[in-house]
């Protein structure tokens, strides 16, 4: 079980959610980049929205843009939330009717934030982590990204292997990288066990899928030229090519690894 209540963030770690992980409390300006993630369900607005968006990605095709949104908000949602859970032992509400994109340019580029109308947040009970954690799974995957991925996934008519593998490769980043790094003492035992359960033990009934994403893409890392350290070649590809200005590929893209 978990404790509710208004277990606001301290100071330093709501700044670290807002210059980190791209969160916010206020609505952009840009209102035609910017969508509830109510209004995605709703197979006119969703189509509508990535339609509009398709300029920011220079992309001609809703299939491209869907993939490439996608990769966008499956950052939103994944990192602060598990970043909250192992490293502070907190969760924010991110049910669907909590959350909004805003949209948000740093440069040339497009990287919304997101907004919650509620910042309430939980802490697991004593002795009630495992579950308190099982919650926080089901509510980003089953209950949030699942009914999302099915509506994109239909008007842009994009395989949803593209979208749970676009998911997978947040949560390997957010814990082989940003919380490895960042992360000491319990913190370190908390990334280990949680990065494992969500690799190896958590169940499909978590994700809404017919199986565990997180651990169908875990592939074995190999050696890519141009890059120090081994990276995980991806099974799909997220289309990033068709968009980007030179033709130029993911560095962990399967179509430019091929027998890796």
């Amino acid at each position: 079980m978990s404790h509710e209540g208004p277990l606001l963030l301290k100071r330093e770690e709501w700044d670290y959610f807002k210059d980190q992980l791209r969160m916010t409390t206020g609505e952009s300006l840009e209102r035609r980049y910017s969508i509830s993630s109510q209004d995605l369900l709703d197979e006119q607005r969703c189509a509508a929205f990535l339609d509009g968006l398709a300029p920011v990605f220079d992309s001609d095709s809703r299939k491209v843009t869907a993939s490439l949104f996608a990769k966008r908000y499956a950052f939103l949602l994944i990192c602060p939330s598990f970043y909250a859970m192992t490293m502070y032992g907190k969760s924010f509400d991110v049910s669907i009717g909590n959350c909004h994109v805003e949209s948000n340019f740093v440069g040339e580029s497009w990287r919304p934030n997101l907004r919650l109308n509620d910042m309430s947040m939980t802490q697991p009970a004593a002795a009630g982590r495992h579950e308190w954690r099982d919650q926080i799974i089901k509510g980003i995957f089953a209950d949030h990204l699942a009914p999302i991925w099915a509506t994109l996934s239909k008007v842009a008519r994009l395989p949803l292997s593209i979208l749970w593998e676009n998911t997978a490769v947040f949560v390997y980043a957010l814990y082989e990288k940003r919380i490895a790094d960042e992360s000491s003492g319990d913190q370190k035992l908390r990334r280990q066990e949680d990065f494992n359960y969500l690799v190896r033990n958590a169940t499909a009934d978590l994700f809404g899928w017919k199986y565990n994403p997180i651990a169908a893409y875990d592939s074995p890392k190999c050696s890519v030229e141009g890059y120090d350290k081994p990276l995980r070649i991806r099974k799909t590809c997220c289309l990033y090519y068709k968009s980007s200005d030179d033709g130029s590929y993911c560095a962990t893209c399967p179509l430019t690894n091929k027998g890796k």
